[in-house]
């Protein structure tokens, strides 16, 4: 097991900090020093340095050792709440899965369209967070309409509606989905409450990944922490370059050896305490180590469909059309049930009079 662990390179701080100019910059720093020691200081000046070197040494590798553990434990308790807040999200997704499959049981056709929408905020949440354009997977796994699409897309380019944002606006239209049931007199206004309350929580969770992310790390700290860094590679060259200094005009091997592998393992350990650091605060991106936004995407989603594929309350669980071309799972499409599946192939639009009409309507 040890060995597998040394072994694995891909996304450790130990990869970073040897793909990183400023260590192998210190290691050049480090045999300038110690070959300007070996020829022109004294023996005897090297054994008088000593001694200051070693405290300079130690103090500054304190200082940075209490900087970086009080920075580590801030990013490993930063990249917690972002693991905790998308956990929490899916579970909140997948509680209104049970939630809808239970008291909307008389419409499938309205269930369906309340967990399509709420997948489709969740979709363009996540990839709003990631800064990239996720309408081709929203359409490819039949999450939105065209005419939804080209409105939210509206939204996001041109700014019709003045600081809303797609994923909104899509809660929203779920949102307003259960309130007209509750107002029709057929749901009771408990249970809406109900689905109301996990529509909230959802998104209560979903976006604390982006502002945790977003919450600034103070400058004067982080500059403070990296100046002693700074100079705790500067004290420790000077410091295990006094070792190489010429004992009766010869070089002495044996202190040669030992300086070199002991600066190395020590500000290698160094650094790498500081990249993991940096590694933990970016909680979310394409690194192997990086939290798995897909699985909190994928797995509420293909359990829904999962779930609505048969009529309410049949346990059936048929499979659905509309699945992912791309996806390596190719299932068979049923004739007529549909799940998360374009407009046309359920009721006619998502909505009874249509996202457009309804909003131009101001209904």
């Amino acid at each position: 097991v040890l060995v597998n662990l040394l072994s694995s390179w891909s996304g450790t701080a130990i990869k970073r900090t040897l793909t990183t100019k400023f260590w192998w910059f210190s290691l050049v720093m480090f045999a300038s020093i110690g070959v300007l020691a070996n020829r022109y200081m004294e023996h005897y000046y090297a054994i008088e340095f000593k001694g200051v070197a070693s405290y300079a040494a130690a103090t500054f590798g304190a200082l940075f050792t209490y900087q970086i553990t009080w920075y580590n434990g801030n990013c490993y308790s930063r990249f917690d709440k972002s693991w905790l807040a998308g956990v929490t999200g899916m579970a909140r997704l997948n509680d209104l899965g049970v939630q809808v499959y239970s008291h909307l049981c008389y419409d499938h056709g309205l269930c369906c369209e309340v967990l399509r929408l709420m997948h489709l905020a969740n979709h363009l949440l996540y990839f709003d967070f990631a800064a990239v354009p996720g309408w081709d997977v929203a359409e490819r796994r039949h999450l939105a309409t065209r005419g939804e699409l080209e409105f939210l897309k509206s939204i996001a380019v041109r700014g019709e509606l003045v600081g809303l944002a797609p994923w909104y606006q899509a809660v929203c239209w779920a949102m307003r989905l259960v309130s007209r049931e509750v107002h029709s007199g057929r749901l009771q206004p408990a249970l809406g409450l109900a689905l109301d309350r996990t529509i909230c929580q959802w998104r209560q969770n979903t976006t604390l990944p982006p502002l945790i992310q977003q919450t600034p790390i103070p400058l004067p700290y982080y500059h403070l922490m990296i100046f002693e860094l700074i100079m705790f590679h500067l004290v420790l060259s000077c410091r295990l370059a006094l070792e190489l200094t010429p004992e009766d005009g010869r070089l002495p091997i044996g202190p040669l050896g030992w300086s070199t592998v002991a600066y190395i393992l020590i500000t290698l350990t160094v650094d790498s305490m500081l990249w993991a650091a940096i590694i933990m605060s970016e909680a979310w991106g394409d690194d192997p180590t990086d939290l798995p936004a897909g699985l909190l995407l994928l797995t509420p989603w293909v359990s829904h469909r999962a779930l609505l594929a048969g009529d309410p309350g049949d346990g059936g669980g048929l499979p659905a059309p509309g699945w992912d071309d791309e996806e390596e799972d190719e299932r068979p499409v049923p004739p007529r049930r549909v799940l998360l599946g374009p407009a046309e192939a359920h009721r006619q639009q998502a909505f009874p009079r249509g996202v457009l009409g309804t909003l131009r309507a101001g209904g």
